[in-house]
């Protein structure tokens, strides 16, 4: 009696080379955006300090200057100051 095709040694191994090439694809997710992961989810901080000491990066504050915009604005002509508020 023949294996069925879903079965045996050779699907097994299929299905453990997946799971390590998406904990891989994981793992490289992770060092490529680990300040953003850092600074959206500060519970991970430990574990991505710990990924890029093994990886050699550096956690630093997350810049995103699309982030950044103006809420008012105010020119008074009296001491050309300008007055902005940012968030």
């Amino acid at each position: 009696m023949a294996a069925s095709a879903g079965s045996g040694p050779a699907c097994a191994s299929r299905w453990a080379s997946l799971a390590a090439l998406l904990a891989l694809l994981g793992l490289q997710i992770a060092l490529h955006f680990h300040d953003a992961l850092a600074a959206q989810y500060p519970q991970a901080r430990p574990g991505l300090q710990a990924l890029c000491k093994l990886g050699g990066c550096e956690l630093r504050p997350w810049r995103r200057i699309d982030a950044i915009s103006v809420e008012t604005s105010a020119l008074s002509q009296a001491g050309a100051a300008i007055s902005t508020s940012c968030r």
